[in-house]
């Protein structure tokens, strides 16, 4: 794993740290930590675009899969004087790596040699802060909330392009440091089961914004009267999907 990486995450991590311990040690409630594996169901996005002297045409291809993610969590859920429960949770997560995908068909407008390639997709390591706010059943003895927060993914993409010029091959576009930082935003429904070691269950839906890089090749024509040409390939990446969290440990 790159040091890079490590370090980015590790900032990160210390950062959102010192803003939710104060909040902690304010509400006075237990500081728990807990182990949190997680499945999520992954839809990603992924589109090219490719401009050259004839003008610029796009493709966009789309692929699914299953996503495991071992984590683990530090922060507090505590109740207020009106039975309001309240907290906040730093979580640092590590992904199976396992690669969400596709093959894009040659489309779009122009030359319509945009697509024609493969595409991957993998999480690696992240961090993220979330916030609750919910309420105790009175049937039950199980605390209930609703969760947002934000995450901080290390994301491995490549995309694979046949480029359709004749003598000229496959190649492989990837960003400059192999990984790139990749924003999403979580909101969702929990339940905590009391006990020694109470269970956490979470379902939540998260989403990232557009993740891109750019790349530019120069490629030599097959008639020696036209002069080489210098194209460039815009890549761009989006993932949704649900994820199922359970938590184990103190709190």
């Amino acid at each position: 794993m790159p040091w890079e990486v490590c370090s980015r995450a590790a900032s990160l991590a210390a950062l959102a740290l010192s803003i939710l311990l104060p909040a902690l040690a304010a509400a006075q409630a237990p500081v728990y930590v807990r182990v949190t594996p997680e499945i999520n169901m992954l839809r990603v996005k992924h589109t090219k675009a490719l401009t050259e002297s004839a003008g610029k045409s796009t493709g966009t291809g789309t692929g699914t899969g299953a996503d495991f993610v071992a984590g683990i969590a530090i922060g507090h859920l505590g109740a207020t004087e009106r039975g309001l429960l309240v907290g906040g949770e730093l979580q640092g997560l590590i992904s199976s790596r396992r690669t969400v995908g596709g093959t894009m068909e040659p489309q779009g407008s122009g030359a319509g040699r945009v697509g024609l390639g493969r595409w991957e997709f993998e999480n690696k390591v992240g961090v993220g802060v979330s916030g609750f706010v919910g309420r105790k059943l009175r049937s039950r003895n199980l605390s209930s909330y609703l969760v947002a927060g934000l995450r901080r993914w290390s994301t491995e993409m490549a995309s694979v392009q046949f480029s359709g010029f004749g003598a000229i091959g496959e190649f492989t576009d990837r960003p400059e440091d192999g990984v790139v930082p990749r924003w999403s935003l979580a909101v969702g429904i929990g339940l905590t089961v009391p006990g020694e070691r109470p269970i956490d269950i979470r379902l939540r839906y998260e989403r990232s914004g557009v993740t891109g890089y750019s790349k530019d090749h120069t490629f030599d024509p097959e008639s020696q009267e036209v002069d080489p040409e210098e194209v460039t390939w815009d890549y761009s990446f989006s993932a949704s999907g649900i994820g199922l969290q359970i938590g184990f440990g103190t709190g």
